[in-house]
């Protein structure tokens, strides 16, 4: 998830960068989060990684509990489901599609289609 500015954590341990590739990665480190309702809420240490976008010239901070992971595939991760949010922003827009009434791949898939024979119908009109 992204860190919102608002939420306060100290920092526990630097963790190295990748070597040579992979320059948009400005950190990685161990965080544990210090306000007591977010402290309550999730006591354990999160990862942070800090990336560049060079697309639009930002930092991003994405925190995660996933241990397992690098920070290059935190990264990559974050690329790929923020490149799917913006397929479904454009495909709501498009097909006049409000909100999917299911999360299952068949309800998603039933819905799209549906949309798209209906927007095909309303032209013909």
């Amino acid at each position: 998830m992204l860190l919102k500015k608002s939420i306060k954590y100290e920092h526990v341990k630097e963790l190295p960068l990748p070597e040579d590739k992979d320059e948009h990665i400005l950190k990685d480190e161990i965080i544990r989060l210090t306000e007591e309702d977010t402290k309550e809420l999730y006591p354990e240490n999160l990862n942070r990684v800090v990336i560049y976008d060079d697309e639009k010239n930002r930092i991003i901070e994405v925190i995660t509990n996933n241990f397992s992971w690098t920070a290059s595939m935190i990264a990559e991760l974050y690329k790929q489901r923020w490149r799917i949010e913006i397929f479904f922003q454009e495909l709501k827009q498009h097909l006049k599609i409000k909100s999917f009434i299911g999360i299952s791949e068949d309800a998603m898939w039933l819905q799209f289609w549906t949309a798209v024979v209906s927007a095909i119908i309303l032209k013909k009109q």
